[in-house]
């Protein structure tokens, strides 16, 4: 997937925050590039984690964490159990962003600890997960507070991001605006932060928090290519209310 970022593809996944093993199979065949399970607003544990993780690696979809902060032991106990990409959440500065390529990455690149888990097979293919990870673990950096502003010029010229992903809801309450994302102010930001990402040549994300196929298109045309099309609880509420809505009418 790195080389399909690179590139600027498309591509596509949502979120899980469910932790239901047939619904996680269902999402795995619906065509998506990759699924971020949710341990930052979820009430995920990790031994469910692993079971989800395993399910979508199956697949041959790329597995996601959205991190509940940024926390080596945390880090280190969601790589060992299988995830193949780290989104980092609210992330504000350089200094933050190297400690999770640190804890992520064994040495000599980082400092995790080396465990015989899931993600080697329990040491089976411990030499070839040694390799995998020097150069395949996904970093998304999410971008949710006005003052990663500050520091968009360091954080996009480490080289150690594979994209950036804008978390609209908090982003826009950090500016005391919460989900006016017609606000000029809001749309200002954002115009800094693509154009920031440009300059380095970072690929753009975004959540579109409604599942509106027009939206998702209207945001692949505004140059967005790792996109997050809603989430399962909200598509599942909004189809549902699509049925109970024919009595109203």
């Amino acid at each position: 997937m790195k080389n399909r970022l690179k590139k600027k593809e498309v591509l596509l996944g949502t979120w899980i925050t469910i932790p239901n093993n047939n619904l996680i199979e269902i999402m795995t065949n619906s065509g998506f590039d990759w699924l971020a399970l949710d341990l930052e607003h979820s009430s995920i544990n990790l031994n469910q984690a692993e079971d989800i993780i395993r399910i979508i690696n199956m697949s041959k979809i790329k597995s996601f964490v959205r991190l509940p902060s940024i926390n080596k032991d945390i880090i280190k106990k969601v790589m060992d159990i299988g995830a193949q990409g780290l989104i980092i959440p609210d992330l504000r500065n350089l200094n933050e962003l190297k400690q999770v390529f640190d804890s992520s990455h064994y040495p000599p690149q980082g400092s995790r600890g080396v465990g015989l888990m899931r993600a080697n097979q329990f040491g089976d293919t411990f030499d070839h997960y040694y390799n995998w990870q020097k150069n395949n673990i996904i970093l998304i950096a999410q971008i949710e507070n006005i003052k990663a502003l500050e520091n968009l010029d360091e954080i996009f010229s480490s080289k150690l991001i594979d994209a950036y992903f804008i978390g609209p809801y908090d982003l826009s309450a950090s500016m005391k605006i919460p989900g006016d994302f017609k606000n000029k102010k809001f749309k200002n930001v954002i115009d800094r932060i693509k154009t920031k990402a440009d300059k380095y040549n970072v690929p753009h994300g975004i959540h579109v928090i409604n599942p509106e196929i027009n939206e998702i298109k209207l945001k692949i045309k505004e140059n967005y290519s790792f996109i997050a099309c809603s989430l399962e609880t909200v598509i599942l509420k909004n189809k549902f209310k699509d049925f109970t809505s024919i009595l109203k009418k």
